[in-house]
């Protein structure tokens, strides 16, 4: 039994929630239902007191996790569903009073005030921020204020405000780095908000590394490929599918490299120097810093050993070959 109630309740966690402040797509009926499933979760953590069953099974998975709500939280699901929502600015314009009528009667006119009101401040310091960053795109400004300050007002914007903002953000120098400094990704236990805001930005670098088209995603490969080592390792480690994006742009990267013979060897060379932009050296570096977690090795390497044995996976050979040389030169001589 407790098992099935685990499971909604992660549902309303890692689904509805998320989705309250993420998605545009909502109706009316969909967010009564959702208030159901909140109504829901109050009243499962409420008898929760009386067995801890429950809370011991979520801790648990929580350790293991970063989750979006805390389980104490659960006792007032339906006021952080209804305050996602009406920080949500990409609904529909009757979708969006409908959630006006619905707070109101949920939580009382007072509390629901209270939420429209922070709405308005942060959107409207979302203005200033939006147009501090492309004011002072190329000057030298104080980048670590600026990042904190983007990330006070990143969880009430819309996907295609988060868009906007990362992208302009990782085009200043070490802009993602300094953002990055603030999440701590990897196992560092992060608070609810952050999570959130994580989420957000593995997100983004995800869509624009699976968007070679997407005037933002050489930008994004490079800046990836320059970051440090570690922090490079912790984001991967974040997310699989964000591995798995970026190794399938260094195999594409790759492919645009030719095998050159001269006398004393060979070398992988760009065919096409205005569509290429990772150079075969760039390829070994970046591999040579995934070495650094040995989280991350065993499956990169498993990967790449693949594209070894494709028709065009003899750059792949040499990169493998390379990395060891690399490895193995840095662990000698740290």
């Amino acid at each position: 039994m407790w098992k099935s109630v685990l499971q909604n309740l992660l549902y309303f966690i890692h689904e509805l929630y998320p989705a309250a402040y993420s998605q545009s797509n909502w109706t009316c009926d969909g967010v009564d239902k959702a208030l159901s499933w909140g109504a829901y979760c109050e009243k499962i953590a409420r008898q929760s007191h009386q067995n801890g069953s429950l809370q011991i099974a979520f801790s648990h998975l929580a350790r293991k996790s970063n989750m979006a709500l805390l389980f104490c939280q659960l006792q007032d699901a339906r006021y952080h569903l209804l305050k996602s929502l009406i920080h949500n600015q990409a609904l529909e314009t009757n979708v969006q009073e409908h959630i006006s009528h619905v707070a109101k009667m949920t939580l009382g006119s007072t509390a629901a005030a209270r939420i429209y009101e922070q709405v308005n401040q942060q959107q409207e310091s979302y203005k200033q921020i939006s147009a501090y960053i492309n004011d002072t795109m190329n000057e030298n400004f104080h980048k670590d204020l600026k990042s904190k300050l983007v990330l006070e007002v990143m969880d009430t914007l819309s996907s295609e405000q988060v868009n906007e903002t990362l992208s302009a953000l990782v085009k200043i120098p070490d802009g993602l780095n300094i953002l990055l400094d603030d999440m701590r990704c990897g196992n560092v236990m992060l608070d609810v908000k952050k999570v959130s805001i994580g989420k957000m930005i593995v997100e983004f670098l995800n869509s624009a590394l699976r968007s070679p088209r997407a005037p933002i995603h050489k930008c994004i490969v490079q800046t990836l490929c320059n970051l440090q080592p570690e922090r490079l390792c912790d984001l991967l480690l974040c997310s699989r599918n964000l591995l798995v994006a970026f190794l399938a742009v260094l195999r594409r990267e790759g492919q645009k490299l030719v095998f050159v013979e001269h006398p004393a060897g060979h070398s992988w060379s760009p065919q096409d120097l205005s569509s290429s932009f990772l150079t075969y050296k760039d390829l070994v570096t970046v591999c040579s810093n995934i070495h650094l977690s040995k989280s991350l090795v065993a499956s990169t390497d498993k990967i790449i050993s693949e594209w070894c044995i494709q028709e065009d996976g003899a750059i792949w050979n040499d990169v493998l070959s390379d990395v060891k040389i690399a490895v193995h030169r840095r662990d000698a001589f740290p």
